[in-house]
């Protein structure tokens, strides 16, 4: 931003302005107007503002403070502040913003919230001398002539001056250093400014700046910001608000000569800001407490004067550039010394890639103390970067099959990466071999293939061996359990190894022979069924509620005899086996032999007395009637008949002769003659 044009000054940014005779020039164009209050609003309550004191700072729009009964008010709270300024008609303008042009205004204060009433103050602003930016507050000597005052340092006239005095201060370091406080319409960048000093700078040669700071901030807190003392020296600058653009310390470019502009660059700032704190910090003359100087000018127009810049490679880490001239007074660039070819900053820089590109490193070894170092090399620029690494050490035991190692690995750390090399091995102890103990034995399910499985104590190594298999058998019995031992044999590792498996026969579960019988007159024939390995059998019978041994044999068959007829008998059959009698009696089945005989024929008796024959019979089950029959001519004939309930009869008289008789019985309704020889009687009468 150029804000004043000054024309071109000499190479060296000096131009000793010398007044005709060396006469100083009296101060002109300043406003030394005394303050003075005007009241509108009656006064007649106590929180009317219209009776507050306001105090502002001279030659400036700020207010300082407003107090009304000994109560400090507080701004946008308790009262505003707006402007207004006469014309030379008479007519009022009235604006909010601060005026900054050189003039004449009041300052309008209005009541609000729990006050009331206007008061206007007057005052005077010396205005800037520069488009665009002007002074808006500072701090100065408290013995600072009127005609001498800040705002003078920057009206853009040489033949006025800025001397800031304390009377009594002994020297500068024993009171506040001097500040002003520059605002802009427009955020810039300071590329130079220069400093012309005063009209008797020569003579009072102490009075020269000797370190100085300037600050910049787009924070509008800067707009009322107010410097802190240390000592009487401006510490602790807000870096929240502020960012430092130029200092000096110990300055040797400004010389004791009057009316004279001294230029200091500011190259390659690109940083804009619309305000500017420019703080004193020392005078040349630390025994004075004077400080003055006749104007500060923001990027003045300078003459140019460029410096060859020699071209420069890009680096991964630094920018290149080309060859050029470079004009730091005005921020230029040139591509001939002559400076006719301006060039942009862009077409000078050659962009870097900002970082170096590595990839992994080389590591370097020393075998005898065990440390080692990582080197790094940009692949883009060839930069290396040597690290001390960490050396890890780790052990590997000895196993069975290897032998105990000892291991190095280095490790780094470089931007913010941790690498490892490959570890760097020395062998030990010698491998511990296989130690297996017994074997474990494992069975297929009909125990004919048998493995043996030896395990290594110290790695649990796995060796499976087939065994050979031999078996011996000793069968079961009705008493005693039978046994199948397996033996299983294997040799490994020179050694040979036995284990035997038993295998328990159940013994054999003994079943009754089931038996069947046949009837028979008075008897029964036992038969049953053979019993593997029986020695013996023996028949019992259930007798007065126990069972009793009848008979014993090696058959399996037997006769039960003198039974009665239909009469039953509940009878078991035992079993000796290896000794022993079993006498389960699951097997019991009840016989009956056959029944006895009911004949048709009732038995009958005769008896033969006087001619006469008596008959007397049994009775015959079913029998409907009884007859006596007499055999005549070949066949039988019933001579006398009865009812079933007659079982006796004497003949009537007959010859002498020889009688075959019968007693037979109507069954059915048919006289039962089929056997009557077989039961018939022969009576001889005489």
């Amino acid at each position: 931003m150029k804000v004043h044009n000054t024309g071109k000054r000499l190479a060296a940014g000096l131009l000793a302005i010398t007044l005709a005779g060396g006469a100083v020039p009296a101060n002109i164009g300043v406003f030394d107007l005394k303050l003075s209050n005007v009241v509108v609003a009656s006064a007649a309550s106590n929180n009317n503002i219209s009776n507050a004191t306001v105090t502002m700072k001279e030659h400036s729009f700020k207010v300082q403070s407003v107090e009304l009964n000994g109560t400090k008010l507080q701004k946008n709270i308790d009262y505003t502040v707006s402007y207004s300024q006469k014309d030379s008609g008479g007519n009022t303008t009235e604006f909010s913003d601060p005026p900054k042009q050189s003039g004449k205004y009041d300052a309008v204060i209005t009541g609000i919230g729990d006050y009331e009433g206007v008061i206007y103050k007057s005052f005077d602003i010396v205005g800037s001398g520069y488009e665009g930016i002007s002074i808006i507050d500072g701090v100065q000597g408290s013995n600072t002539p009127s005609n001498e005052h800040m705002w003078l340092i920057f009206d853009g006239k040489t033949n006025t001056k800025w001397c800031s005095r304390v009377i009594g201060a002994g020297n500068y370091a024993n009171r506040d250093s001097d500040w002003l406080l520059f605002e802009a319409d427009t955020p810039f960048a300071i590329h130079n400014y220069v400093l012309t000093t005063a009209n008797d700078t020569s003579y009072y040669k102490g009075r020269n700046w000797k370190s100085w700071r300037v600050y910049g901030s787009n924070n509008a807190a800067a707009a009322d910001y107010t410097l802190s003392f240390t000592d009487h020296k401006a510490t602790d600058i807000d870096e929240n608000i502020w960012s430092l653009v130029h200092q000096v310390t110990n300055d040797t470019v400004l010389q004791p000569q009057n009316f004279t502009e001294f230029a200091y660059a500011v190259p390659h700032n690109r940083n804009e800001y619309k305000y500017y704190l420019l703080i004193i910090d020392d005078i040349v003359d630390t025994s004075d407490n004077i400080q003055q100087m006749s104007e500060i000018e923001f990027n003045a127009d300078l003459p140019v004067s460029v410096t060859h810049v020699d071209a420069v490679p890009v680096g991964c880490l630094n920018v290149g550039n080309i060859e050029h001239w470079y004009d730091e007074y005005n921020d230029k660039y040139y591509r001939d010394e002559e400076a006719k070819y301006e060039i942009d900053e862009e077409e000078v820089i050659i962009p870097t890639i900002g970082h170096h590109i590595f990839g992994e490193p080389e590591w370097t070894w020393n075998a005898k103390n065990k440390t080692a170092a990582a080197t790094f090399t940009c692949t883009n620029c060839g930069e290396k970067h040597t690290v001390e690494a960490e050396i890890k050490r780790s052990s590997i035991a000895a196993t069975c099959t290897t032998p105990a190692y000892t291991c190095y690995t280095a490790v780094v750390e470089f931007e913010g990466v941790t690498y490892k090399s490959k570890p760097q091995t020395y062998k030990g102890a010698d491998a511990l071999g296989h130690s297996y103990g017994k074997p474990e034995w494992k069975y297929d399910d009909k125990n004919h293939t048998v493995t043996a499985i030896f395990k290594c104590d110290r790695c649990n190594d796995v060796q499976t061996v087939d065994a050979t298999v031999t078996s011996k058998t000793t069968s079961p019995t009705y008493v005693k359990d039978g046994k199948i031992v397996y033996t299983a044999s294997v040799k490994f590792n020179g050694q040979t190894y036995t284990t035997n498996k038993t295998v328990i026969v159940d013994k054999l579960t003994y079943t009754p022979p089931t038996i069947t019988y046949q009837k028979g007159d008075g008897a029964v024939k036992l038969q049953w069924t053979d019993v593997k390995d029986a020695e013996e059998y023996g028949v019992a019978g259930f007798i007065n509620n126990k069972w009793r041994m009848i008979d014993q044999g090696e058959g399996t068959s037997y006769v039960l005899k003198n039974l009665n007829p239909g009469k039953e008998y509940k009878v078991c059959v035992a079993t000796k086996l290896n000794g022993e009698w079993f006498t389960d009696s699951s097997n019991a089945i009840v016989v009956t032999p056959k029944a006895a005989v009911t004949s048709p024929y009732p038995k009958f008796q005769t008896q033969t007395k006087d001619g006469k024959i008596g008959f007397k019979w049994e009775s015959t089950p079913n029998a409907e009637k009884y007859a006596i029959a007499v055999y005549r001519a070949g066949k039988w004939v019933p001579v006398k008949q009865f009812d079933s309930s007659v079982h006796t009869w004497t003949t009537p008289q007959v010859k002498n002769g020889t009688y075959t008789v019968v007693v037979i019985a109507k069954i059915n309704g048919e006289w039962v003659t089929a056997h009557a020889p077989s039961n018939a009687v022969t009576i001889k009468v005489s």
